[in-house]
C-alpha cells in the first residue's frame, strides 16, 4: 500500500539500496502533477472526491446497528494524508506507555518521541519536543486568523478550566490551542509529497506501481514469497524476499485473511487454504466515536477566506471517568463546516472519545479481492465510551450556551455525518448552488 506508512517505507528502504516495489491500489500523482483539490489547504474537496476512495467500502458503525454506511477510506498515493484534515496531532503519551507496559518494547513515549522529531520540520518550535530537519513541514493556524466564533469558543474554554496552550504537541494537558498542520504556505504536504519527491522517485531501485490491487500474498510453508496483483493489464506475480504490508487497518487484515492467514474456521468456510491459524487477525478494530453540534454564524464571526487550515482550534480534556487516562477526550472547532455556501455559514464543535475501548472486527464474506471486507466498528460497545460520549454532549451543550457564544453561535443543533450530508458535501456545481 502507498499510504502514509507505505510512502515512508518506500523512501527509507530504497535509501538503503534495497530494490523496492511500492504497490498502490489508487492513482499516483508525482510532484509535478498533484491535483489542486489535494494541494488545497481546505481538505474537504479532496475528502469528498470519490476518485480517491474505495468506492464500495461500507461499515456498520455503532453497536447493535444493522445499517451499513459508506466508509471514506483513502485509495490514492499518500493514503489518508492526501485527503484528510492535515492535522498533525500526536498520540497521547499515556497510550504509548501503555503499549510498552503490555509488551511493545521501545514504544513508550520516550522511545517514540525521537521519531516524531525526526519526521518533522516544525516551522514554529525549536525545543526538544520538535524536529526542524525532517521531510514533513508542521505549521500552525495562527491565533490572529481565528474567526469570531473561534475566539468566543476560546473564551468559553478559558472559563471552563481549559486554558490556551501554545504547543499542542508539547504539553499534554487539558487545554486548547491552534492546530498543527502538515501544511506549508497554506498548501497540503502529504506523506507522498514529503517522502516521495522527485529525488526519491529518481532512484533506480524504486518502482511505484499504481492503480494495482494486491489479490493475495503468496507463501511457501510459513514464509511469504511475494504477491499476486490485479490491474487493467491483468494478473501478475511478484516474488520478494521481504513483503511489508501497509494497507491500513481495514485492508491489511482483509489481505491477510484472503492469503490464508487468520482464524482457521472462518477461512475454511470460504474455501481459503489455511496458511497460519492466527485468531487475532481482523480483531480489535478501533475508531473514535464522536458527534457534533453546529450553529449558524453571523458574517462577522465566520472564517476568513484567507485563513489557514480548515479546523481552527483543537482542545483536549480529561473526562475523569474511572479507569480512563488523562486528556482522553477531544474537541475540534470549525468556523467553516464544509466547502459549499451552507457549510461556510455554519460553525461546528466536533467532539469525540479520543481514547476508545470499544473494538470491532474485519472479516470476509468472499475470498475474492473484488468483494470488500465486512467492517463492524461496534462503536460504543464498551460502556466507558458510551458514558463519556454522553457526558461530552452535555459538556459541549453547556459550552455553546456560554455567554460568549449565545450571540455568536445561533440556533445550535446536533449535526451528524449522515448519508444526506455526504451527498451535499460532494464537490460539484449543483451542490455549490
Amino acid at each position: 500500500g502507498g499510504g502514509s506508512s507505505g510512502c515512508v517505507m518506500a523512501n527509507r528502504l530504497s535509501a538503503n539500496g534495497s530494490h523496492v516495489l511500492l504497490i498502490e491500489a489508487g492513482p499516483d500523482f508525482p510532484p509535478h502533477a498533484i491535483p489542486d483539490d489535494i494541494l488545497d489547504g481546505n481538505p474537504t474537496r479532496a475528502y469528498y472526491n470519490q476518485r480517491y476512495q474505495w468506492p464500495s467500502l461500507s461499515a456498520a458503525i455503532a453497536r447493535n446497528s444493522n445499517r451499513r454506511e459508506h466508509y471514506e477510506q483513502a485509495r490514492v498515493i499518500g493514503g489518508g494524508s492526501s485527503i484528510n484534515a492535515q492535522v498533525a496531532n500526536r498520540g497521547g503519551p499515556a497510550d504509548y506507555d501503555e503499549w510498552a507496559s503490555i509488551g511493545a518494547t521501545g514504544w513508550d513515549w520516550e522511545g517514540v518521541l525521537p521519531y516524531f522529531c525526526r519526521l518533522e520540520c516544525d516551522l514554529d518550535f525549536t525545543d526538544h519536543f520538535h524536529g526542524n530537519e525532517g521531510p514533513l513541514p508542521i505549521s500552525r493556524a495562527d491565533m490572529g486568523e481565528w474567526s469570531g466564533f473561534a475566539r468566543a469558543v476560546s473564551t468559553a474554554f478559558e472559563d471552563g478550566d481549559m486554558p490556551y496552550r501554545p504547543d499542542f504537541n508539547g504539553e499534554f494537558r487539558d487545554g486548547h490551542s491552534v492546530v498543527p498542520l502538515t501544511n506549508r504556505n497554506r498548501r497540503r504536504v502529504s506523506a507522498a509529497m514529503a517522502y516521495l519527491p522527485e529525488s526519491v522517485r529518481a532512484r533506480s531501485n524504486l518502482r511505484i506501481l499504481s492503480e494495482t490491487t494486491v489479490v493475495q500474498l503468496t507463501s511457501s510453508g510459513h514464509q511469504i514469497t511475494g504477491v499476486v496483483t490485479d490491474s487493467k493489464t491483468g494478473r501478475q506475480f511478484y516474488s520478494a524476499s521481504t513483503v511489508v504490508l501497509c494497507a491500513g487497518a481495514i485492508h491489511s487484515p482483509a489481505l491477510l485473511l484472503r492469503s490464508g492467514i487468520g482464524p482457521a474456521d472462518q477461512l475454511s468456510k470460504l474455501g481459503i487454504q489455511v496458511v497460519a491459524d492466527i485468531n487475532g487477525v481482523g480483531k480489535n478494530l478501533q475508531e473514535h466515536a464522536g458527534v457534533a453540534i453546529s450553529a449558524y454564524l453571523k458574517p462577522k464571526d465566520r472564517m476568513l477566506p484567507t485563513a489557514t487550515g480548515y479546523i481552527q482550534m483543537h482542545a483536549r480534556y480529561s473526562s475523569g471517568h474511572e479507569g480512563c487516562p488523562p486528556t482522553d477526550m477531544a474537541i475540534s472547532v470549525l468556523a467553516k463546516s464544509a466547502w459549499h455556501p451552507v457549510g461556510k455559514r455554519l460553525g461546528t464543535l466536533n467532539f469525540w472519545v479520543n481514547r476508545v475501548y470499544s473494538t470491532g472486527t474485519v472479516s470476509l464474506n468472499s475470498s475474492s479481492h473484488l468483494a470488500e471486507p465486512e467492517v463492524n466498528f461496534d462503536m460504543l460497545s464498551d460502556e466507558r465510551d458510551a458514558e463519556r460520549l454522553k457526558s461530552a454532549f452535555r459538556f459541549v451543550a453547556r459550552l455553546i450556551n456560554h455567554k460568549a457564544l449565545v450571540n455568536t453561535a445561533l440556533d445550535p443543533f446536533p449535526s451528524t455525518w449522515t448519508g444526506r450530508a455526504k451527498r451535499i458535501g460532494k464537490y460539484n456545481r449543483l451542490n455549490y448552488g
